[in-house]
């Protein structure tokens, strides 16, 4: 069999998705929970330049997409919730250049949604200035939207863009690791300002499956079978990269909390990445994220992202 090299191609220009988001956050006796289901609007921009491996696959830099996010829905009503969701508005048009994995490389249209935060800002503080809590947290956005950087790291790995630029395109799979790759990424500021960085292990699985195709001809409806070839790809195993992890800050934080230097940290981590796309293209068909951090009695911080294509 072929070595299955995902390539995302051009002969489809866009695609439409029902994207769902349900989260929890436990922090000592603080519990907050939410649902959000949005459409998202993935939309092929174009190329960047082709290049031929070592291995003589000829593939591309990256590519230039949109994501346009729309008819956001959540079930939470307090008061951060709302606020983040007025933020977030700010970033529901973004146009990225990726690598030749489909990563996150740069954000394209900067000064697009700078302006849309410059608009934005005088009207959330003075809506919010009779709340502490609010004006603090967007105190801490501020460093966010001033820098490229931050703008980025915000976006890199993290809701429905962890799912559509999770750098699963032009891996060899099949070549050395037997259809098994790894990637590393970090989730920026997970913790507060402290970020979590993990090594994961992939495996892919070429599919078939029949589909039914009607149709008429001059003789009458007819019905056939059309074979569809898909690519799913499978987290194995996460474990937390240690080399890049601030281990002792996060301790102390959580000591910090618990109002105990001597209290033991044990955290925990569990994590689930299925991927689905389609083999001619590239395209996403579904995939679904469940990230779950935890230290018994003191935090837990549960996110679970579901992507479902509707239409193209």
């Amino acid at each position: 069999m072929q070595d299955p090299i995902i390539e995302l191609k051009s002969t489809i220009k866009e695609r439409t998705f029902q994207f769902e988001t349900q989260s929890k956050l436990r922090v000592l006796n603080m519990y907050f929970e939410n649902h959000i289901t949005c459409t998202v609007k993935q939309t092929f921009l174009e190329w960047l330049d082709e290049y031929t491996d070592e291995d003589g696959h000829t593939t591309h830099e990256g590519y230039v997409i949109q994501v346009d996010i729309s008819d956001v829905n959540q079930s939470a009503t307090d008061e951060l919730n709302l606020l983040i969701a007025e933020i977030n508005t700010v970033t529901n048009k973004v146009i990225i250049r990726t690598d030749c994995y489909g990563s996150i490389e740069e954000v394209l249209n900067i000064d697009e949604i700078l302006s849309k935060w410059k608009k934005l800002r005088p009207i959330l503080f003075e809506k919010h200035k009779s709340k502490p809590n609010a004006n603090d947290f967007l105190d801490a956005f501020e460093k966010q939207f001033t820098e490229v950087e931050e703008i980025e790291a915000a976006l890199e790995n993290k809701g429905v863009y962890g799912i559509l630029f999770s750098g699963i395109y032009n891996r060899d799979y099949g070549k050395i690791y037997g259809y098994t790759y790894e990637y590393y990424k970090t989730i920026h500021n997970y913790f507060n300002q402290i970020d979590l960085p993990l090594k994961s292990t992939y495996q892919i699985s070429p599919k078939e499956k029949q589909t039914l195709k009607s149709g008429t001809r001059d003789w009458g409806v007819f019905s056939d079978f059309e074979t569809k070839k898909y690519l799913e790809i499978e987290c194995t195993n996460t474990v937390i990269n240690e080399v890049e992890f601030k281990r002792s800050d996060f301790d102390s934080t959580i000591k910090t909390m618990q109002d105990s230097l001597k209290a033991k940290v044990e955290l925990v981590l569990t994590n689930q990445e299925d991927y689905c796309v389609d083999a001619e293209n590239g395209w996403f068909i579904n995939a679904k994220q469940v990230l779950k951090v935890e230290v018994a009695g003191v935090y837990m911080n549960e996110q679970q992202h579901t992507l479902t294509f509707l239409n193209s």
